[in-house]
């Protein structure tokens, strides 16, 4: 081979090996490639996250518990048979987490809020606790509740524990107040617009309803600002409470649906509970990388 062939056979060989370099390196490329999904290739679900309500345990070794109102009274020392029933009901109806409203003992007794401790976590359900007006802190860190209010994000979701029992800083400007009405203090008021500042649906739980409780047909005004407040936010579904024992009842008002639970032990309702659908998208295409 003449020296002008081999120059030739050289310079058709080098574009050769060119070409299988760049074959090898997108075969890597595209075997390595980020698992990037566009959004027509998700198909969303709706799921619902159940959750479940009880309220006013009020766990004691008294046998009945009779107030003046008409329509309450309570059996407290029947807590440790309609608790775990109630939560096996809720069990069997998938239910994902339990919202407690307050009172968990009648006197703050150490030894029923060890029991109600026992109880709940033998349920293998989420819970989480709200402060009444019978809960004292040793019982409520036997619960194991760090802190009065606070929130946690679930899905689509934002639920915001609140302290109603702490009462109004200016009670004085209520002429009709009584510590039975609750309220919440400026500075929860201040950390509470903070919580609401959220892209998700929120619901709200709180030991006192803030309606006047002989009608039910309008706010107490003890509540005024927090009324204003979850309502400029937006984003309020739902706000949850007991407090009253004697019935169960629904208000909507301004797009927003508030519930009230009545006591556990309540005569003719016993072992009462709420169960409540949160519909949260899922996405069954998206595979995380």
């Amino acid at each position: 081979m003449s020296n002008e062939e081999v120059e030739k056979t050289k310079y058709v060989r080098l574009p050769m090996y060119f070409l299988y370099f760049l074959a090898v390196f997108f075969v890597f490329a595209l075997a390595t490639k980020p698992n990037i999904i566009s959004s027509s290739d998700l198909h969303p679900k709706i799921i619902n996250y159940k959750i479940g309500i009880v309220s006013d345990i009020h766990a004691a070794s008294q046998k009945i518990r009779a107030k003046s109102t008409p329509g309450n009274t309570v059996y407290p020392n029947r807590y440790i048979q309609l608790l775990p029933e109630s939560l096996e009901k809720m069990k069997k109806e998938r239910t994902e987490l339990v919202i407690n409203l307050g009172d968990f003992t009648n006197n703050d007794s150490v030894k029923h809020a060890e029991t109600i401790k026992v109880l709940t976590d033998q349920s293998e359900m989420e819970e989480i606790w709200v402060p009444g007006n019978h809960d004292d802190e040793e019982t409520k860190k036997i619960l194991g509740m760090m802190n009065n209010y606070y929130f946690f994000d679930k899905h689509d979701w934002r639920i915001i524990v609140l302290d109603s029992s702490e009462g109004p800083d200016n009670k004085e400007n209520f002429s009709a107040y009584v510590d039975y009405d609750g309220g919440i203090g400026n500075v929860q008021l201040n950390w509470l617009k903070d919580a609401l500042k959220t892209n998700k649906d929120i619901a709200i739980a709180m030991h006192h309803p803030i309606w006047d409780k002989k009608t039910i047909s309008y706010i107490n005004p003890i509540y005024s600002d927090f009324q204003k407040i979850i309502e400029e936010s937006g984003h309020v579904r739902y706000v949850f409470s007991g407090h009253w024992h004697t019935s169960y009842w629904e208000k909507e008002l301004n797009n927003i649906n508030y519930y009230g639970i009545p006591a556990l032990s309540l005569d003719g309702m016993e072992g009462f509970y709420k169960t409540i659908d949160l519909p949260y998208y899922y996405y069954d295409n998206y595979e995380p990388t």
